[in-house]
């Protein structure tokens, strides 16, 4: 038996409440490799910042074609996207140890729940740009942690991009971007167990 499999035995065994009781993970670029050709759209549409935030100022008829452009895009990256090392292995123990997993992305739903079916995925809580407020609106995850049952001290969400740790701090959820805090997906698995299975004040190893 591990080391990690041994501490996670003794905190059920004891009957301690989890610290860390969900994961929500971004999407494109933490859970699939990236291929949306976002740069491509945003040099057709002539977007210099943000493509979604672009894509709400522009008037009626322009955005509708813009948005049908990009959801065309988004759903050919689905068809053709690779998850990325260790994923599925992740989930799985992160399901085992009891913990809720969701997902926030600015993608969209159709596009999310085509790569969720290609790769046998499942997951508690998924918010996409076409539920309301999206990433990085502090809305957005307030959605989740509601739909989830769970408070922002309880949640750990991990991402790949700058966006993500702009969401955390805004939502004031603990963030780990991938590539600075943690160098692959599977470190994730001892974050949490440090998290959860660290000794209480007085309480002996």
């Amino acid at each position: 038996m591990t080391d990690t499999n041994r501490k996670h035995e003794i905190g059920l065994k004891i009957g301690r409440e989890l610290m860390i009781k969900a994961v929500i993970f971004d999407l494109d670029g933490t859970l699939t490799e990236f291929n949306i050709r976002i740069d491509e759209i945003k040099r057709i549409l002539g977007c210099r910042g943000p493509l979604l935030e672009f894509l709400m100022m522009l008037e009626e008829d322009e955005r509708r074609r813009a948005e049908e452009m990009l959801r065309r895009e988004e759903m050919r990256a689905a068809e053709e996207c690779r998850l990325r090392e260790d994923v599925k292995e992740v989930l799985r123990e992160l399901k085992k140890r009891g913990l809720k997993l969701a997902i926030l992305t600015r993608n969209n739903k159709d596009a999310v729940e085509r790569v969720l079916k290609r790769f046998n995925l499942s997951f508690d809580a998924i918010s996409t740009r076409d539920d309301g407020d999206f990433k990085p609106s502090r809305k957005a995850v307030e959605r989740l942690l509601r739909d989830l049952r769970v408070s922002r001290e309880e949640v750990i969400f991990i991402g790949d991009h700058e966006i993500d740790k702009i969401c955390g701090e805004i939502a004031k959820v603990k963030t780990l971007i991938i590539g600075e805090d943690i160098k692959c997906l599977k470190e994730l698995i001892q974050v949490v167990e440090n998290e959860n299975y660290r000794p209480l004040s007085g309480e002996r190893v």
